[in-house]
């Protein structure tokens, strides 16, 4: 390969880039460039002395390893991290140098938890998880919000999470657990006809409620209860719906709209 020396003058030289995991080259800069050369290869005339630099800027994509488990997206000064249980960094990068981050599960059952207790962690184009294969989940933790909607609606167990602005896309998951404090929680449904539940996580007083379906139709949600209110939104499905069980420290309003088709909402 090229190296620092000296070279015939035209002669043609080409410069190879190799980025570390999880970098991309950005550009080339230095002698003669512009800083609009982006291959990873770099044809150089040597007609002079000549200093040339790749530059490298972290990608945003991480990979999990195989075999699955825990794994935290959280802020560490001004680097965000993304780390597995245990505390193996996966992807340490300057925070103000994503603008979005996103996270490919294993083919084993990953749990990404989004911890907000150093700040919001989320680049401003957003955060996205592919769960893949297997069972898969995600859980937002010590944060506080204004609005937090979950929408549950799309295709392949897809969705999203908006956390007043900032917003979370996920797919192929199984289950997703909102324990931030919120003054308002609004969850979206799809359009299929399904049996959904509204009821208690299993843990009495832990102020946890969860919207889950009775055929598998969507993505499990829990969600801690909202200072305020509570809606629910189940659009042009024919569903079937039970409120059962709340815990006894349930204090939010609750609004269901239930869509343009016949709906039957039960209240135990």
């Amino acid at each position: 390969g090229v190296t620092n020396g000296w070279y015939k003058s035209g002669s043609n030289l080409a410069l190879t880039s190799s980025a570390s995991l999880y970098y991309h080259l950005t550009n080339w800069t230095g002698t003669g460039m512009t800083g609009f050369d982006t291959g990873s290869v770099l044809s150089v005339t040597m007609n002079q002395a000549k200093t040339i630099t790749a530059n490298f800027s972290p990608s945003g994509t991480v990979s999990l390893p195989g075999g699955g488990g825990a794994v935290e997206v959280i802020l560490l000064g001004s680097d965000l991290v993304v780390r597995q249980e245990g505390g193996a960094e996966l992807l340490r990068t300057a925070a103000a140098s994503l603008t979005q981050l996103m996270v490919n599960g294993s083919n084993s059952a990953d749990w990404l938890k989004v911890n907000f207790a150093n700040g919001n962690p989320i680049p401003a184009n957003g955060l996205s998880f592919d769960g893949a294969a297997a069972t898969d989940r995600i859980e937002m933790v010590n944060g506080s919000f204004s609005t937090v909607t979950c929408d549950i609606s799309g295709l392949n167990a897809s969705g999203f999470i908006d956390l007043d602005s900032a917003r979370i896309t996920v797919s192929n998951l199984e289950d997703l657990t909102e324990q931030c404090q919120a003054t308002n929680v609004i969850i979206n449904l799809n359009n299929n006809s399904d049996n959904v539940i509204l009821d208690d996580d299993g843990t009495v007083n832990n102020g946890l409620s969860r919207l889950w379906s009775g055929i598998g139709g969507f993505i499990t949600t829990t969600f801690r209860n909202p200072a305020n209110a509570l809606t629910i939104n189940t659009f042009l499905g024919e569903d079937a719906m039970t409120v059962d069980s709340l815990e006894p420290i349930f204090s939010s309003s609750l609004t269901i709209h239930s869509g343009a088709n016949l709906n039957v909402i039960n209240v135990n």
